[in-house]
């Protein structure tokens, strides 16, 4: 049997970790939903981390994809995974969510992978 710990803070990572971690997968059409928007999407991390109504969360998700430079992101956020390159899913639209919950940490796996043309 293995055993362990990874702390953060005195907290123990391997048990639920609530908002205290994100994480930026490196194929991020294996963590998008093709049959959501991107908005719809990024809506649904925030209203799991934030007690925000459907516009409130919507207005917030342009915001943070204006914040992580999607270009375009009012009409972005009404864009499915597949309309956007490979860079933009997941150099952006992921970090836009991983962020949602304000992560103490942040963990990237690959981060340089599948960097879009404007980084």
């Amino acid at each position: 049997m293995v055993s362990g710990q990874i702390l953060l803070e005195g907290r123990d990572l391997l048990s639920p970790r609530g908002s205290a971690v994100a994480m930026i997968l490196q194929a991020p059409m294996g963590s998008l939903n093709p049959v959501l928007s991107v908005g719809d999407q990024v809506v649904e991390a925030l209203r799991l981390h934030q007690p925000l109504s459907a516009a409130a969360a919507a207005a917030r998700s342009v915001e943070l994809l204006d914040l992580v430079k999607l270009p375009e992101p009012q009409r972005r956020f009404h864009d499915f995974p597949h309309q956007l390159s490979g860079g933009q899913r997941q150099q952006r639209v992921m970090i836009a969510m991983a962020v949602v919950s304000r992560p103490r940490l942040l963990v990237a796996e690959e981060p340089t992978t599948a960097l879009d043309v404007t980084i």
